[in-house]
């Protein structure tokens, strides 16, 4: 067997003291022989300062100062960093014991990996349960258009992580980010997956994924729209963004090309069948009426999967107003 590679794993926190020293243990107990844990606080002042020092002799490095959020912080993480391997640990997350002797092997029998991931537990104070969904590297277009990342347990060749980058204007997508940067860049050739159990993602009230899911639909549209921006398709990005917060401060950085405009039209539908096949505002009509024009435009094939609710934005779309809108879903709703 070779040697085993150095893994740098970063924990970006804040106020996370009730869960904090959870994450710690479950990073330190792994007995990994080359770890590099790196820990970067944004200036708690919840006690978390004295949980990181009371295991900092086991530490590469760690702060505690102001930052501008997690991407921030896992990019300071990065440039501490000098393992071969790289993944973030949130501190309401946790490793599952023996995770990383199972990520070192599998990069050390294939230095060339790219990604190497596994499965998850969703856990909370009553218990866990396996989370039974992960990708399939020879099936493009889930790879592409609906990624599994489960983020806590994806592991990325540490160079690559470096060069694709965390893009720090992002507070919610930043895995998606990463995960399409590198998935444009080197394909899916050297993307391994397995049915084997590498972590665990907390569930709790005040996490950022359950306040936040139509701020990371909007980072996700951001995301995209630059990536339409890119292949020249300006009027499907300013549709993307028409139900979406636009972040003025997003720059895309995901290497897309002409050549590729068949995937990303195929990845934008399922973003939108996906998360706007219900209308709640006024602008979500307006832009799903632009979808729709734009679909049957370009002539876009839906897959069977989204037809049926490709077919009820279409119905609705040919609403002339929100009021007319409303009133229709009403009437709908009292006929039924």
């Amino acid at each position: 067997m070779k040697d085993l590679p150095k893994i740098s794993i970063i924990t970006p926190s804040y106020q996370q003291a009730d869960f904090l020293e959870e994450t710690i243990k479950s990073v330190l107990d792994q007995g990994y022989p080359d770890l590099e844990y790196i820990i970067i606080d944004g200036g708690s002042t919840d006690g978390s300062v004295d949980i990181i020092k009371k295991y900092e002799e086991h530490l590469h490095y760690w702060v505690s100062e102001k930052d501008n959020g997690q991407s921030d912080a896992i990019n300071k993480g990065l440039e501490q960093s000098s393992g071969k391997v790289f993944n973030w640990l949130n501190s309401d997350d946790r490793l599952a014991q023996g995770a990383l002797n199972r990520v070192g092997e599998a990069f050390a029998a294939d230095p060339d990996l790219v990604c190497f991931g596994g499965q998850i537990h969703h856990f909370d104070e009553k218990g866990s349960k396996l989370f039974n969904m992960l990708n399939d590297p020879s099936d493009l277009e889930q790879m592409y258009c609906d990624p599994v990342i489960n983020q806590m347990a994806t592991f990325y060749n540490a160079d690559v992580a470096r060069s694709c980058g965390v893009n720090s204007s992002l507070h919610y997508a930043m895995d998606l980010y990463l995960w399409l940067n590198v998935l444009f860049e080197h394909g899916t050739a050297k993307m391994k997956f397995v049915h084997e159990h590498l972590a665990d993602f907390r569930l709790h009230k005040d996490q950022k994924t359950e306040a936040g899911s139509s701020l990371f639909v909007s980072d996700t549209a951001n995301i995209l729209a630059g990536m339409a921006i890119d292949v020249q398709e300006e009027e499907l990005a300013e549709i993307l963004l028409i139900g979406h917060e636009m972040n003025d401060n997003y720059k895309n950085s995901i290497q897309v090309f002409s050549e590729h405009k068949k995937i990303l039209f195929k990845m934008i539908v399922h973003f939108m069948l996906k998360w706007h096949h219900k209308i709640y505002t006024a602008e979500e009509l307006q832009m799903m009426k632009a979808f729709v024009q734009w679909v049957e435009s370009k002539g876009i094939s839906i897959p069977e999967m989204h037809t049926q609710r490709f077919e009820n934005v279409k119905e609705a779309s040919k609403a002339s107003n929100w009021l007319t809108f409303r009133l229709k879903r009403k009437m709908k709703h009292l006929g039924s």
